[in-house]
This record gives C-alpha cells, sequence and structure tokens, in this order.
C-alpha cells in the first residue's frame, strides 16, 4: 500500500454547500494514504465558496469560475490532476464505503485503461447496488456510472470530454474508449453512491446524445430503429411528467 497510485479525485460543484461538504467528508474518510481531491467550482453563491474555504486543508487545488457546464468543468480538473488516475466524484456523490480505494487499488490492474465497479442508487429508475452491466449493451446505455470508475489520467489527457454534450460526455467518452481497444477492469464492488443525475424532463435529450454518439461507429437499420422509437418513448414520457408538474402547479 504504501507504493501505490496516487488518485485525484476531482468534485465539480455549483451552488451546493450541502453536497459538496459531504463528498468531502466521504474522501476524506478514505483508508488508502494517496489521494489529492481537487475541487472545481462553476462560479457558485457565498455559501459554496464558505464550505470551500473552510476545507482548504482537504482540498489540494481549487478554483472557482464560469464553465461551459459539467464536461468543461471536468476537463478544468484533469488539466490540475496530478495522479495516475482520475475519478470524478462530483457534490453529493460519496464513495460507498471507506474502503473502496483500498480494495479497488489492492488489485492487480495490469494495462487497464479504465477500472469501473458497482454503483449504489439512492433514486432514479434503480436503487440499491446495481452491478455493472456487459458490454455487449454498452451502444444501447451506459453500463458503469462515471462516479464507478477510474481512468487512467493520460488517457484523459489525450482525449477530454467533449463539452458539446450536456448530458452524455461520459458516455461518448467511455464508448469511444471502447471502440478504440482500450482495456477495461471490473473492480468487482461497489465504488459510488449517487443519485440519479439526469432531470426527469431530459431523457429524449439523453437518448438523442448517445444516438449521436453510437452513430459514428454503427449505421445498420437495427440501430438507428432502436434509438428512434427509444427518443419517441421519451418524449412522451417527458411530456407526461410536465404535464404532471404543470397541474401540480395549478392545483
Amino acid at each position: 500500500m504504501l507504493g501505490g497510485p496516487l488518485i485525484s479525485i476531482v468534485t465539480v460543484v455549483l451552488n451546493d454547500p450541502a453536497g459538496l461538504e459531504a463528498t468531502l467528508e466521504s474522501v476524506r474518510g478514505q483508508t488508502y494514504p494517496h489521494v489529492e481531491h481537487i475541487v472545481i467550482d462553476g462560479g457558485s453563491e457565498a455559501s459554496t465558496l464558505d464550505v470551500i474555504k473552510r476545507n482548504t486543508a482537504r482540498i489540494d487545488r481549487w478554483i472557482s469560475e464560469p464553465d461551459e457546464g459539467i464536461y468543461d468543468a471536468m476537463n478544468k480538473g484533469i488539466g490540475l490532476a496530478g495522479g495516475d488516475w482520475i475519478n470524478f466524484l462530483n457534490a453529493g456523490d460519496l464513495f460507498y464505503d471507506s474502503e473502496v480505494l483500498s480494495a479497488v487499488f489492492s488489485q492487480d490492474l495490469g494495462d487497464a485503461d479504465i477500472v469501473y465497479g458497482h454503483t449504489n442508487f439512492l433514486s432514479g429508475d434503480f436503487t440499491g447496488i446495481v452491478k455493472a452491466w456487459d458490454f455487449d449493451i454498452l451502444w444501447k446505455t451506459m453500463i458503469f456510472t462515471h462516479q464507478s470508475s477510474f481512468m487512467r489520467r493520460s488517457l484523459l489527457q489525450r482525449r477530454k470530454f467533449n463539452p458539446k454534450f450536456k448530458i452524455c460526455g461520459d458516455y461518448d467518452m467511455i464508448f469511444n474508449a471502447y471502440m478504440d481497444g482500450r482495456k477495461f477492469h471490473l473492480a468487482d464492488t461497489a465504488i459510488a453512491t449517487v443519485s440519479f443525475g439526469v432531470s426527469e424532463v431530459k431523457r429524449a435529450r439523453m437518448a438523442i446524445e448517445k444516438w449521436k454518439v453510437v452513430r459514428r461507429h454503427r449505421s445498420d437499420p437495427g440501430f438507428h430503429w432502436f434509438y428512434l422509437t427509444l427518443v419517441v418513448r421519451r418524449l412522451f414520457r417527458d411530456m407526461k411528467t410536465r404535464m404532471a408538474r404543470w397541474m401540480e402547479r395549478k392545483g
């Protein structure tokens, strides 16, 4: 353990003091000793900045400035990171327990480019620990979360997140790494605890972004039919959700 790799934890935050405090506590509680914590704030109000300033002893580097969205902020974190591996644990996200980093980095990772594991979901379509899915459905959906993965800094420096994506920049990164033949290692353990991060009225947009990612590699009719029907179903679902919220406000 004394010779273990340095792990950079990048936390992106915007006006979420309670979530940031919880994430700082989670990172601080890790038993693994070789950790640096980087906070990328998108220009928050004073309450979030107060949390950062109160915890400068726990934070190795931080910046506070406007950005072009979460993936632009994550790219800034890559630029500041000095670790061999980078994990993106954003404000409100937690490591599953205090032994996560020790459990993952005591394994023989070989020449893996991305290490991934399972996720404990607190809300959304799934709750509880959801194991990473098989790569044969990666063209349809994310099979693990970015919170539950560690990527080599060298990989991320060569190919950063595409900030044109507003929801699926992490999917774009992982799908293209897979298509490029990058090596993945399954750390068969729960890594992160997260709440579902996509607005319930943006599911159609999420499907459209995934469609754009995969169509650079596939053009068969079955693939396009899958995404066309998925987008239509999600458009109706999003419209239904918006209508229900409107009715609640009217009532």
